[in-house]
């Protein structure tokens, strides 16, 4: 498809990636179905960030189709996949000496080997295929060993073989018995790359058709390299990755940096109409070379056109070498502006994948250059993001006077377009700081802005933020007013984001609202554009809220099941973006679920689960809790006061530690309770006197009176009629006082 088709123009860069992903999914899942499917990548431990994800996405869709994805990778390299029924790993280990000697028979074509020869093999190549293969060829192209009737000899005492300790020396002196002009062939294929193809390594190496096939006939031969496709249009791949090092490192640097602007050049020029396609190969040659204005420009186009499809890592790394270019040019006014420039994308970048030092990093360097050259328009753009960056990380007087200096300069030059950006920014700190009728002045003022310059889109997202402010405020009918207006323009304008975004806010006003039907259709809405888009397998938070919500939505409206569908679902997403937090709260979630179902078991399950995470994460707050949950399972519904006493005192050490005083009293009351049934009751005073303790102090009048009560109970069981008579009478007095009707009436069955 045409990238500058609207549909494609219109999409921003996780849809682009996404529906990018989703197209080679279908392709390759479409083939399976044709028939069976065998997909081999070797190497895998040099994959890049985007291609990882990819895999993980097409692992994920084989499990029930006639496809089989086959990886080969080094030791070290830590796999994605996980660990499901439809995956498995086997560990090769290496040869050992009979098994070497085999090889070698087999690769000779032969029954039997001398013993000096065997004993040769298995010392040196200690087990590895790739040596021993390369070992029998050199011995083979030396004449060490030659072929005889009975099978093969050696030409030369054993102990007078020299031959090389690594496998890298083996291929080296391979590589030296070639002429000089097959070797040079094959240092320029080299330089090109582990594959390359024969029009540009005869445009770089200034060959007649003739010589460069003759070479190339004896590298293929010598299995050196490979050959796949046709004379004249096919394409070149050396045999093994270590191969390609060897003949490269063979080079000294001056003649590698020559090279590398010659095949630069030389793509330049083959291929000139269609140049974009070749940007990163265009960046890897010349950042090899003295052309730093040709490194630096073809790395900067190489991670814009990364950045584009949402491959973050790659852009990312594009930019950090355009930065390394520009400090080693001449310093200049205009190559400080452009590192600038670099550093804006970098930050965005840091920004939408939350890496928030390094956001701050770049920010800070994009304040002082923009200082140090007087560029008022860069400095007031960075003074923007400054301020949403400190709005983000709660420092909002920071972020307040930074946007105000953004908001100065912006009016000064005359941007009108970044005097939008600016208003918004501080609308978005006030909003923060709870300012409401502050952020809904900037917000509209910013929207005027954006409306007179005919920026639709910028006007749909200001039209959601003016939308929030107004749930924030209760005042529903604003809200949605704004949110539906801003989700008709996404709608015409085709901006994903946007429809989802608003669609969300939309949903969340109802849910405010208690109209929980409402909310779910707008929030399933949200969730069919995640499904369709593919955008979950992105991991990004923003799309974690969806089934949260809905799930929260169908609990409120006790439709149990579906409510854990949808958490189910955000424990997925939750898993894939390493959110262990959010993954305890959503088990947690969970949990309370399957408690109201009266599925216990599995209710304590979850809780377990989750208070394994919290007290990985050192989450004494949710940890506390949770022992507490378990604990009133165990009290409230299973009766089973031992492993609910165990689960309390844990939790009341906790509760102290951390010194949350309603919390201890809440413990104390529910382990008053666990020791009355354990006959525990000189226990159960000393805690329901704790408790009464603490809620005299704090004026908590329902607290005292339940503390007493309990008191009253345990004196019951005590026999000490008097003391329990005195506690009850006090606990109902104090709960009639307080209108609590619910603890009166229980008080009052102990009259």
């Amino acid at each position: 498809m045409d990238p500058g088709r609207t549909t494609v123009a219109s999409m921003d860069a996780q849809q682009r990636r996404m529906q990018t992903f989703d197209a080679l999914r279908k392709i390759i899942l479409r083939g399976s179905q044709i028939r069976p499917l065998v997909l081999v990548i070797e190497d895998l431990h040099w994959v890049d960030k985007t291609s990882e994800e990819f895999l993980v996405l097409l692992a994920d869709s084989l499990a029930a189709t006639p496809a089989l994805l086959l990886l080969t990778y080094r030791p070290g390299y830590s796999h994605p996949f996980g660990e499901t029924t439809y995956h498995a790993r086997i560990v090769l280990h290496n040869l050992t000496g009979e098994e070497s000697v085999r090889m070698a028979e087999n690769l000779l074509q032969t029954g039997g080997l001398p013993d000096e020869l065997r004993g040769l093999i298995s010392r040196k190549a200690e087990g590895n295929p790739f040596f021993i293969e390369e070992l029998i060829k050199s011995l083979l192209e030396s004449e060490i060993i030659v072929k005889a009737e009975s099978g093969y000899r050696i030409n030369k005492n054993v102990s007078q073989i020299e031959v090389p300790s690594t496998i890298k020396d083996v291929i080296m002196a391979r590589i030296d018995r070639l002429d000089e002009n097959q070797k040079r062939t094959l240092q320029v294929g080299s330089v090109i790359g582990r594959e390359f193809n024969f029009k540009l390594l005869q445009k770089v190496s200034a060959l007649s058709v003739k010589e460069l096939g003759d070479h190339l006939l004896v590298l293929r031969n010598s299995e050196l390299i490979h050959e796949r496709g046709f004379f004249l249009d096919a394409n070149y791949v050396f045999k093994h990755a270590l191969t390609h090092e060897v003949a490269y490192s063979s080079l000294l640097i001056q003649k590698r940096k020559e090279l590398h602007e010659r095949v630069g050049s030389a793509v330049e020029e083959l291929y000139s109409d269609r140049l974009e396609e070749f940007f990163e190969v265009l960046a890897h040659h010349f950042i090899r070379t003295d052309n730093m204005e040709k490194a630096f420009y073809y790395s900067t186009m190489a991670g814009k056109k990364a950045k584009e499809v949402f491959a973050n890592e790659e852009a990312l790394n594009y930019f950090r070498e355009a930065l390394k270019c520009l400090d080693e040019m001449p310093r200049s006014e205009v190559n400080e502006q452009r590192k600038i420039d670099i550093l804006f994308e970098m930050e965005n970048i840091y920004d939408a994948i939350g890496k928030r030092e390094e956001e701050k990093e770049a920010l800070e360097r994009i304040i002082a250059l923009s200082r140090a050259v007087n560029d008022e328009r860069r400095l007031s753009d960075g003074y923007i993001r400054l301020a949403e960056f400190l709005s983000v990380i709660g420092e909002y007087q920071k972020a307040q006077e930074i946007g105000e200096s953004a908001l100065i300069l912006k009016r000064k030059i005359g941007d009108k377009a970044g005097e939008g950006k600016a208003l918004r920014g501080m609308g978005f700190v006030y909003w923060q700081l709870g300012n409401y009728d502050e952020a809904l002045k900037y917000h509209q003022e910013a929207l005027d802005v954006h409306r007179k310059l005919g920026n639709r889109e910028a006007e749909g997202f200001e039209l959601i933020s003016l939308g929030e402010v107004y749930r924030k405020l209760g005042q529903y009918q604003n809200s949605l007013s704004y949110l539906q207006e801003a989700l008709k323009i996404h709608r015409e304008l085709g901006v994903i984001v946007g429809q989802h975004v608003s669609a969300f806010n939309i949903g969340s006003v109802y849910q405010d609202m208690g109209n929980y039907q409402a909310c779910l259709e707008y929030y399933q809405e949200c969730w069919k554009t995640v499904k369709e888009q593919r955008l979950s397998s992105l991991n990004t938070y923003a799309n974690l809220l969806v089934p949260i919500s809905i799930a929260n939505a169908f609990w409120r409206l006790d439709n149990y099941q579906e409510s854990l569908r949808y958490f189910r679902e955000a424990l997925g997403i939750s898993r894939g973006l390493g959110d262990r937090f959010e993954e305890g709260n959503i088990l947690s979630y969970m949990a309370s679920i399957y408690n109201i179902l009266g599925d216990y078991q599995e209710s304590i399950n979850h809780y377990e689960e989750a208070l394994k995470i919290y007290r990985e994460l050192g989450d004494k707050i949710s940890e506390g809790k949770t022992l507490t949950f378990i604990g009133n399972i165990y009290r409230q519904n299973l009766h089973d006061y031992g492993k609910a006493l165990s689960c309390y005192k844990e939790s009341l050490e906790i509760r102290k530690e951390i010194g949350e005083e309603d919390e201890i009293r809440i413990v104390l009351n529910g382990l008053g309770v666990v020791c009355w049934n354990l006959a525990l009751y000189e226990e159960a005073l000393s805690y329901y006197g704790e408790a009464l303790e603490i809620c005299r102090k704090a004026g908590n009048a329902v607290g005292e009176g339940i503390a007493l009560g309990g008191m009253g109970v345990v004196y019951l069981s005590l026999c000490k009629y008097k003391e329990a008579i005195d506690c009850n009478q006090g606990a109902l007095r104090i709960l009639k006082k307080t209108g609590d009707q619910k603890a009166e009436g229980y008080m009052k069955k102990f009259r």
